[in-house]
């Protein structure tokens, strides 16, 4: 297949017999199973004509929070457990009662968020694309995979992992119940047919606690025997996420994403991609904002202990870790891992519609602390007075949001 130019201006390859290309070190005595790691880059396919543009469209609802136990339901594939328990690893969900109604004054608006839903959604379709290969059509079996979709917010990227396998059975996992509920409703045909042919079903949980069940193993007439292995068979289960994962905690990040992964079946997938702004000015500023004195707004964040990365309390997200972490991550449990980062670079109306961008999204937590109408409104006045130096104008008056984000794409062993 032919793959469309691209849209990027930074790529990350890895590895390559090119100068200057990062080369895993083995040697002889390095065990064989990990001599056999290959770690590969794909460029992300222009895939826009593949997915209806009505579909392309995602919030980031992704403050993760204990969920409350699901009931176990059984289809043709699998038996599904869902647990769940008490733990709140991630972004201002300790136990006490300031985090607690911090967490209950979060709106995450899919209004505000799908304002810029084909922006925001070209990296689910850049994901998909290079995983559409890995989960394709067996000649000696329907392919019928089964799909995880974390932090599915309303449904949008399950939609197009539904248009991209229609035979799949797929749950979409979210921690937010008005954001489950219009996936539901876009998806209530689909998910009326969950347990026969295919369709859609989704859940309120907590993805750091969630557990993916295995699929029921094929019953063989002799114990003794090992059963035969169909090396043609694609992958049967897909555990997928986009920009969800960023909203974890580092401690809880990586083991989170290699937990789900160690208990996917032989040749299953993980496929993730994060928003890696950490150091781009929406979220610099974001900080310096914040932590201003004497403005309207500054008693909010005394206590915030904005940029200690040591703080859970704190409205600012972890740096996303480097790709060499992702891959000892995930490395010695993969046939294979693929990464790559790409920047897009978003043109915008001006610097206030980027203000609009990051309210559905990272400023939430920002503003979600401070107390009254008219603190929220100077401060987002003083956020968007210091974007515009760093933003500014082209010739026909829009600016240019650079938006770097990591995807990590690995196969089961």
């Amino acid at each position: 297949m032919q793959r469309a130019p691209l849209r990027i201006v930074q790529s990350l390859r890895v590895p390559s017999h090119q100068p200057g290309h990062i080369i895993p070190t083995v040697s002889m005595q390095t065990p064989i199973h990990v001599r056999k790691l290959a770690i590969t880059t794909r460029r992300p396919l222009a895939a826009t004509t593949l997915y209806p543009q009505q579909h392309l469209t995602r919030p980031l609802s992704r403050l993760l929070s204990a969920a409350k136990p699901q009931p176990q339901y059984t289809h043709k594939q699998h038996q599904v457990h869902h647990h769940h328990r008490s733990i709140h690893t991630s972004l201002n969900m300790k136990s006490s009662s300031s985090s607690s109604a911090t967490t209950a004054k979060i709106d995450w608006s899919p209004a505000r968020y799908l304002k810029f839903s084909s922006e925001r959604t070209r990296a689910v379709r850049d994901l998909v694309s290079q995983i559409q290969p890995l989960l394709s059509n067996s000649s000696k079996q329907p392919n019928q995979p089964r799909i995880y979709d974390l932090g599915c917010g309303p449904g949008n990227s399950t939609r197009i992992l539904a248009t991209t396998f229609p035979g799949a059975i797929i749950t979409g996992v979210d921690t937010s119940a008005s954001m489950l509920a219009q996936a539901r409703v876009e998806f209530a045909d689909q998910e009326a047919h969950h347990h026969r042919q295919g369709g859609v079903d989704f859940i309120q949980a907590d993805i750091s606690t969630f557990t993916i069940p295995l699929p029921i193993p094929p019953k063989n007439p002799d114990p003794d025997q090992e059963p035969e292995q169909d090396e043609d068979q694609p992958p049967t289960t897909l555990i997928f996420s986009n920009a969800a994962f960023h909203w974890l905690r580092t401690p809880t990040r990586l083991p989170t994403a290699t937990r789900l992964f160690t208990s996917l079946p032989k040749k299953s997938v993980l496929a993730l991609q994060v928003p890696d702004n950490y150091t781009q000015p929406t979220h610099t500023l974001m900080r310096t904002t914040a932590l201003l004195p004497s403005r309207a707004w500054s008693a909010s964040f005394v206590t915030a202990r904005i940029g200690d990365v040591t703080c859970a309390q704190r409205p600012d997200l972890d740096p996303i870790e480097p790709v060499a972490q992702w891959y000892e991550a995930l490395a010695p449990h993969a046939t294979s891992v693929d990464m790559w980062r790409t920047s897009y670079q978003h043109v915008l109306a001006d610097v206030g519609a980027i203000v609009e961008w990051v309210k559905g999204t990272g400023l939430q937590p920002y503003l979600a602390r401070i107390e009254g109408e008219e603190a929220k409104a100077a401060f987002l006045d003083e956020y968007q007075t210091r974007l515009q130096g760093a933003y500014p104008q082209m010739s026909d008056g829009k600016v240019l949001l650079t938006y770097p984000r990591l995807f990590v794409v690995a196969v089961r062993k």
